[in-house]
């Protein structure tokens, strides 16, 4: 697993957006990336369905929001309605992109978020826009991220990095 301080790996993956460069897309902004072994879990969709109802909390923050899932963009096109529906959004979208890791490359040799039987845990990564990892945090699949702590996390890892070097 990546350890906190580390660069976080640019990587280049297809998503529900379209092609992305990580280190492009997040540009100056933080991002946080949530990574999942598969689409339709039950825990899976209500989280993804909380970040729907606060993006707007994590947008004022400058914070991107990103998903992996090991499953195919076309899973994906079907599990973002199954988040919307969830989420009571009016919107037809999702307002943050899925990564579609079909093999599980990404997930399980780049960046080392599956084990090798791929075992499946939640990892959570804050990483800052000099592209350093700031949080990270891992559930058991069971167990669902709370988002509002994640947003008090991030007020204070903000207001801490805007403190300039001594």
């Amino acid at each position: 697993m990546l350890k906190l301080g580390e660069f976080f790996p640019n990587f280049l993956a297809n998503t529900t957006i379209g092609p992305i460069q990580l280190y492009d897309w997040m540009e100056k902004s933080w991002c946080m990336l949530l990574s999942y072994h598969s689409d339709f879990d039950a825990v899976c969709t209500s989280e993804l369905a909380s970040l729907v109802k606060l993006h707007d909390q994590f947008r004022k923050r400058n914070v991107k929001l990103m998903a992996i899932s090991c499953d195919s963009l076309s899973s994906h096109t079907r599990w973002i309605s199954d988040i919307l529906e969830c989420s009571l959004s009016k919107d037809k979208y999702l307002p943050f992109p899925i990564v579609a890791d079909e093999n599980c490359d990404l997930l399980l040799e780049e960046l080392n978020l599956l084990t090798p039987n791929l075992e499946t845990t939640h990892v959570t990564y804050l990483i800052d826009p000099t592209k350093r990892i700031r949080l990270s945090t891992t559930y058991p699949p069971n167990v669902g991220r709370k988002f509002r702590e994640m947003l008090k996390v991030i007020d204070a890892l903000q207001d801490i990095s805007i403190v300039p070097p001594a």
